[in-house]
């Protein structure tokens, strides 16, 4: 543990290890830690955060320009106006460890033409790729697939294949004397349970006994790795594990047969690859609840420009919607936390459905945290684009102004003392009240999360 002799030490390597200033939860923690005597509050934490921003506190990584020139550097009504200030400010990347090591697993993921490759179909390569293994690589493959089942006597007539997409089974290995084997490719996402029960039904119709296996980049947190569904045991394999039993089971040396020699070579990158993937994931999804909502200032400038923003985006927002979720459940409040994409960015969101034909819930995406109500199909009077269905949505929205108080929510989202924006609406069934949260963390998004779901439940 480092010895700060002042809390303005902390603050400065605190910032220039994370290449970005901390959370005022973050921070309050630190400061709590190293200085459990000190009066801290939320003013020191502005004041701090003041200093740096106006570069009265100098630390390296972090470009100082004042507040009205960075707003308008951000906003592209005025970006034109001062095309210097605002390529300073667009192409800053923090040069923080994690910013190096983030940058270094993007270069080579992008040398590599398996992740061109990949990014076009995402699961599907992975899937088809293992596939091909099974079948062209037999000894190797048997090596990685089989470690993963066990012996078993097989009626016979059992032989030796591989079944992709059968019903909705993404990969099934099949032996004359070991246990099948199923595996669920998840690279960036996670089913729910409702999934993994659809899953081991399917399973269990069109396989009968089978080992279970999730592959995924996220792991979902299981105890042991393993959970049971349906009197069914599914255990968790990480991209890492997978790419260390490719490496064990492939030989040290290439042979004559240039056919194979190219074939073992091609599985050889591709366990580099999905080494790779599981480092990037590494450093993207959120490991403590201090963190921040939206990606990191430094992992953000590392992805710049890769094709892999949007599913390491999307990967964060999954691994927050866990951390959501897993409050929901403790609280007894349900589950049904969801992520998705939506105008490129991605969007974690809670809904609870009403009789009355409609959802009311909140929905967090980029900087807004927002209460909403959604229409449903047996509401379709409210359904539709243009001016006259936005004021009918907005009518009917007017009835729940009691869900949309914010005044119960800003201490849990640091909103006090913000204006809240609305009603505003996503066509053809959406509409919403938000405030701005840019440096929302998961922990008070779970706090608020918690709170506006009590709400919902009282309507």
């Amino acid at each position: 543990m480092n010895d700060f002799k002042t809390i303005k030490d902390l603050v400065i390597e605190t910032c220039e290890s994370d290449g970005v200033f901390p959370s005022y939860e973050k921070l309050t923690a630190l400061v709590m830690q190293h200085f459990p005597t000190s009066k801290w509050k939320r003013t020191h934490w502005h004041w701090y955060k003041s200093k740096i921003n106006t570069g009265e506190i100098s630390i390296p990584g972090f470009l100082v320009v004042n507040e009205r020139d960075r707003r308008r550097a951000t906003n592209t009504k005025t970006r034109s106006a001062i095309p210097d200030i605002y390529s300073k400010i667009v192409s800053i990347k923090p040069m923080t460890s994690r910013w190096h090591a983030v940058k270094e697993i993007v270069e080579k993921l992008d040398a590599e033409p398996l992740t061109h490759l990949m990014l076009g179909h995402r699961e599907l390569f992975h899937s088809n790729l293992l596939a091909w293994f099974f079948r062209c690589l037999q000894h190797e493959a048997d090596a990685v697939f089989g470690s993963l089942t066990t012996d078993a006597a097989i009626p016979p007539g059992q032989t030796r294949k591989v079944e992709r997409e059968k019903g909705s089974l993404d990969l099934c290995f099949h032996w004359p004397n070991r246990r099948s084997l199923v595996i669920e490719n998840k690279v960036f996402s996670l089913p729910d349970e409702d999934q993994l029960t659809r899953y081991t039904s399917d399973s269990f119709i069109r396989i009968g006994d089978a080992s279970l296996y999730l592959l995924s980049l996220s792991n979902p947190n299981w105890n042991n790795d393993v959970v049971e569904i349906e009197h069914q045991e599914w255990r968790w394999l990480s991209f890492q594990k997978l790419a260390e039993l490719i490496r064990s089971a492939l030989p040290a040396e290439n042979f004559s047969d240039g056919n194979r020699d190219y074939f073992v070579e091609t599985m050889r990158h591709y366990a580099g690859v999905i080494d790779l993937l599981h480092d990037l994931a590494d450093n993207v999804m959120v490991k403590d609840s201090s963190e921040t909502v939206r990606l990191p200032d430094d992992v953000k400038a590392a992805l710049d420009g890769s094709r892999l923003m949007s599913s390491m985006a999307k990967l964060r927002a999954k691994s927050i919607e866990q951390y959501v979720r897993r409050a929901l459940n403790a609280a007894s409040l349900g589950t049904n936390v969801d992520t998705g994409m939506a105008h490129s960015k991605p969007f974690t969101e809670w809904f609870c459905p009403f009789k009355l034909g409609f959802e009311a819930g909140w929905q967090v995406q980029d900087d807004q945290f927002r209460l909403a109500i959604r229409m449903n199909e047996s509401n379709g009077q409210f359904i539709g684009r243009g001016a006259e269905k936005r004021v009918e949505r907005e009518d009917f929205a007017k009835q729940y102004q009691i869900f949309f108080d914010f005044s119960g929510l800003d201490s849990k989202l640091g909103t006090d003392n913000t204006t809240m924006r609305g009603f505003c609406h996503f066509d053809p069934n959406f509409v919403y009240c938000y405030k701005k949260v840019p440096d929302l963390t998961v922990s008070q998004l779970t706090a608020a999360a918690i709170a506006v779901a009590t709400r919902a439940l009282t309507l």
